[in-house]
C-alpha cells in the first residue's frame, strides 16, 4: 500500500492534543482560511483535540459536502459537533448565504440610519 501524501506543497507541524489558551486561539484562526481555494482542513489540529475531536471534524466536513450526519439522541455528540463546526468555521452554503445577506442588509441599514429597527429582526433570526 502506497501512503504518500497527495501534495507536499505545505507541511504543518504542531503538538496535537495540547489544549491551552494559545492553541485554542491558533485553532480558531482556521476560520480565516477554511474552504479557500477549495482546501478544507480537519483533524486534531483543527478541533478541540483528541481522537473524538479529530473524528468529529471529519464528520463536520462530510456534512458540509452533503453527507447525512446524525447524532441521534446523543446530546453531548450534537454539542461537540456544533462546537467543532463553529471552531473550524464551517457552515452550510445556505447558512453562508444568509450570513452574507444579513451583513449586506445591516450595511444598508447603517447608511439609512435604521439599524435600531432592523437589528432585533436579524438577532431573532440567529436566536432561533
Amino acid at each position: 500500500m502506497d501512503c504518500r501524501p497527495l501534495s507536499t506543497r505545505k507541511t504543518l507541524t504542531s503538538c496535537p492534543g495540547s489544549v491551552d489558551h494559545y492553541n485554542l486561539h491558533r485553532r480558531s484562526l482556521i476560520r480565516a482560511i477554511q474552504g479557500r481555494e477549495r482546501i478544507w482542513y480537519c483533524g486534531t489540529d483543527f478541533s478541540y483535540g483528541g481522537h473524538e475531536g479529530a473524528l468529529t471534524s471529519d464528520l463536520v466536513l462530510a456534512q458540509r459536502f452533503g453527507a447525512s450526519v446524525d447524532q441521534g439522541s446523543n446530546a453531548s455528540a450534537r454539542i461537540q459537533f456544533e462546537l467543532v463546526k463553529d471552531l473550524m468555521g464551517v457552515e452550510s452554503a445556505s447558512g453562508k448565504l444568509i450570513r452574507q445577506l444579513d451583513q449586506r442588509l445591516l450595511r444598508i441599514a447603517e447608511k439609512m440610519g435604521a439599524v435600531e429597527r432592523l437589528a432585533p429582526r436579524v438577532m431573532r433570526h440567529y436566536l432561533q
